[in-house]
């Protein structure tokens, strides 16, 4: 995958790139990048906190969140001791959604996609709902406080060609898949009732009058009160995505999160998915790795 320093098209050298990993994720901030370059003449200033990159199977773009530097290899090339540096960098337009707050935001019956916007993101949300609490208080990460809104929509947020869309999980569920990983079910796999029945509630409410409301009671779990919440809500906040398979595959950039994969027959949805791209003495080996699940 190629990297850029500019949006012009200066690209990083392909020389010095030893491992990129893009990638696409059901989330808040749904898309990051982490690579690893060969430190050379001056990309360690180029490189810096801060500084923007461009790349992907998208092209957008992504600041740089934080630097590692490794200790020399010991090898030395010209003059220079030859050196790497890891970076990780997030979508710059979802950035601040991931860092805390200097003031505090809330809303009541509110878009989603002006909290979002009044958290520091500058990008539109397509398909967006009114969030009927949202509370983001000076210091918290608005991470958090997002997808606490979206569990309570049963829903996602979902990045395609640029555009950032809130989805229901049913309509997710509901569509045709993509592409197909094989007739032989050999993935990893990820199945327990019990941690289930312990990590997802059935939850409780009452109404102003003081009456009982309840949420998907049709399988014993742990109880949570949650205070102010109607029926609907409480039956989102029991039916979330949970990974069931890890698929390893050939590289498969076109296939994002939020995107529904045929397994064996068995239709799961792309919940995370991770692009490899690794450079060792001019071999280049590319891969990816797809966290496939369903709805509990």
């Amino acid at each position: 995958m190629n990297l850029y320093l500019s949006a012009s098209g200066e690209q990083l050298p392909g020389d010095v790139v030893q491992e990129c990993i893009l990638r696409s994720d059901l989330a808040p901030v749904p898309r990051t990048i982490e690579f690893t370059v060969r430190l050379k003449d001056d990309l360690e200033s180029r490189l810096s906190a801060g500084a923007s990159i461009w790349g992907g199977y998208e092209h957008l773009e992504y600041t740089i969140v934080k630097r590692e530097r490794a200790q020399p290899s010991g090898v030395i090339q010209g003059a220079d001791a030859m050196q790497a540096m890891r970076f990780t960098a997030f979508l710059s337009k979802c950035k601040a959604i991931a860092e805390p707050r200097p003031r505090a935001v809330t809303g009541h019956n509110t878009s989603l996609g002006s909290l979002y916007r009044a958290c520091g993101a500058s990008v539109v949300i397509l398909n967006d709902f009114n969030v009927a609490r949202f509370a983001c208080v000076a210091g918290d990460v608005p991470s958090i406080a997002v997808a606490v809104a979206l569990q309570e929509e049963g829903a996602a947020m979902v990045l395609r060609e640029g555009r950032l869309s809130v989805e229901r999980l049913h309509n997710l569920m509901s569509q045709t898949p993509m592409d197909s990983m094989g007739q032989f079910d050999s993935s990893a796999a990820h199945d327990s009732d019990l941690a289930e029945q312990h990590e997802i509630p059935m939850c409780i409410s009452v109404d102003p009058d003081g009456n009982i409301i309840k949420g998907d009671f049709s399988k014993s779990r742990s109880a949570r009160f949650i205070p102010g919440k109607d029926a609907r809500t409480l039956q989102n906040l029991s039916h979330v995505l949970i990974t069931r398979k890890v698929v390893d595959s050939q590289l498969a950039q076109q296939i994002r999160a939020g995107d529904m994969v045929d397994v064996a027959g068995q239709k799961l949805l792309v919940i995370t998915a991770a692009h490899r791209f690794t450079t060792n003495q001019g071999i280049i080996d590319t891969g990816s790795r797809f966290w496939l699940g369903n709805i509990s």
